[in-house]
């Protein structure tokens, strides 16, 4: 267990198998409580553990795909391929299918439109 704080007699420092000591600086804020100063040096050592492990892992943009598929870096990421629907994913109707079985079609295949087909 990795331990991060300013206090290495804390509880958590002292069963932690690694300890990583923050320095002790004062907050940010006007009268010194808020945290602030604190939380931006654990969130810098947090990001700074995540690089080093993905560097370490060989962590690349085909496992974020894999392991983060959906969100923004998914979405950046994504291929044409990934989204698109064929075949029976479709919801293809003929020009003269009554209104009722192209609302089921639509409905069943889970799109709010259908693709109609001479």
């Amino acid at each position: 267990m990795i331990g991060i704080s300013s206090n290495p007699d804390s509880t958590l420092m002292q069963a932690a198998d690694y300890l990583l000591t923050l320095p002790k600086l004062s907050e940010a804020c006007t009268i010194g409580m808020a945290p602030t100063t604190s939380t931006t040096l654990t969130l810098a050592l947090g990001d700074a553990l995540a690089v080093a492990v993905m560097e370490l892992r060989g962590f690349n943009s085909e496992d974020v795909l894999k392991f983060l598929p959906g969100g923004k870096l998914g979405a950046q990421l994504a291929r044409v391929s990934d989204l698109m629907h064929d075949g029976d994913a479709l919801p293809l109707v003929g020009a003269d299918m009554p209104m009722s079985d192209v609302l089921i079609t639509m409905a069943s295949k889970g799109f709010g439109i259908a693709v109609t087909t001479r």
